[in-house]
């Protein structure tokens, strides 16, 4: 009897951890053409716009920060961040969007953003310096 309920006590555990999954949505770096082929799940946009540029310089850009959307980059419905400061930021999403909850990469010396839908269940995500992860 011992050993069920410990078996179960574990399995909760293990359950509960895989709800609360981290996502890292976006990519640390990427390498250019990256209009063209932007990396698989996302869409370039530049300043909210699908983009039409293309950059024919190979060159690798460092993720500087992120923006999160209530629907497409398109939209223009950018969110404020509920807590945080310079370089920081923290995102509480309730179930009461509407339209899915979108991430937008932003990477230094560019005006590309790569964005994508965030999965439904997404509750909350941080920008901490350069990097970005959600729950």
């Amino acid at each position: 009897m011992m050993r069920r309920a410990a078996a179960l006590v574990l399995v909760l555990v293990l359950l509960g951890q895989a709800a609360q999954a981290t996502v890292y949505p976006c990519p640390p770096t990427v390498t250019a053409p990256y209009i063209i082929h932007p990396p698989a799940g996302f869409m370039a946009y530049e300043d909210g716009n699908p983009s039409t540029k293309t950059n024919k310089f190979i060159t690798t850009l460092k993720l500087s920060g992120a923006k999160f959307s209530e629907g497409s980059p398109e939209q223009m419905t950018w969110l404020m961040p509920d807590a945080g400061g310079a370089g920081t930021g923290i995102w509480n999403f309730s179930e009461m969007h509407d339209e899915n909850i979108w991430v937008s990469c932003q990477y230094q010396g560019s005006w590309l953003l790569l964005s994508k839908a965030l999965p439904r269940g997404v509750t909350q995500c941080r920008e901490t310096g350069h990097a970005v992860r959600c729950q």
